[in-house]
């Protein structure tokens, strides 16, 4: 089984991107490095670490 970070695209809102995770501990820093990737162009006013710890949370739950 596999796990898919994607944001949902809508007539306003274009994909961002996305990714498959597999359900293994490994999955979670691989999740942070690829959000880090992601968001850094776009030099985001919020604090990106704290953005990274809500992924690391979300991905942990989702595979527990």
């Amino acid at each position: 089984m596999a796990f898919m970070i994607d944001r949902d695209p809508c007539d306003g809102s274009p994909r961002l991107g996305s990714m498959v995770l597999e359900p293994t501990p490994e999955s979670v820093s691989r999740a942070r490095r690829w959000f880090r990737r992601l968001i850094a162009p776009y030099e985001p006013a919020c604090s990106v670490d704290d953005c990274v710890l809500l992924i690391s949370e979300l991905v942990t739950n989702a595979i527990l």
